[in-house]
């Protein structure tokens, strides 16, 4: 059996374009970071983008802390509905208990999706324990 991972969802609905650092909140209209219960690793990135983009860039950038880090992922013409970042077994970011996770989202002035653009993110956590 392997170390277990959890998700960490964040999401935000009808994201606009030419936005800088937009916090994406956790489900719905709760604070925009999660305090971390106790040591881990940050292992991964998943998103999820309704409607696909038509045009421009939206770029999400996962923070720990108020800064970012190397997790970063973008919907652009190469995925436009949906993306999976996996770091490599020793790549990832550790944390500690009580740190702020966070997801924040840049777009361009031509970010385009079909319709209101509605983004899910689920950075993925795993620790040498189980959480409980």
């Amino acid at each position: 059996m392997g170390t277990p991972v959890y998700p960490v969802i964040f999401s935000r609905i009808d994201i606009p374009a030419s936005q800088t650092g937009y916090a994406l909140r956790l489900a719905g209209d709760l604070p925009s970071l999660f305090i971390l219960p106790r040591p881990c690793r940050l292992i991964g990135l998943t998103a999820y983008c309704d409607p696909p983009r038509s045009a421009g860039t939206l770029t999400m950038r996962v923070r720990l802390n108020g800064q970012d880090t190397a997790l970063q992922a973008a919907i652009d013409a190469a995925n436009p509905s949906k993306v999976v970042v996996q770091w490599p077994k020793g790549a990832q970011v550790s944390a500690e208990a009580g740190d702020e996770l966070g997801v924040v989202v840049d777009t361009t002035a031509d970010w385009a999706p079909a319709g209101t653009p509605d983004l899910s993110v689920s950075v993925w956590i795993g620790g040498g324990e189980t959480f409980g």
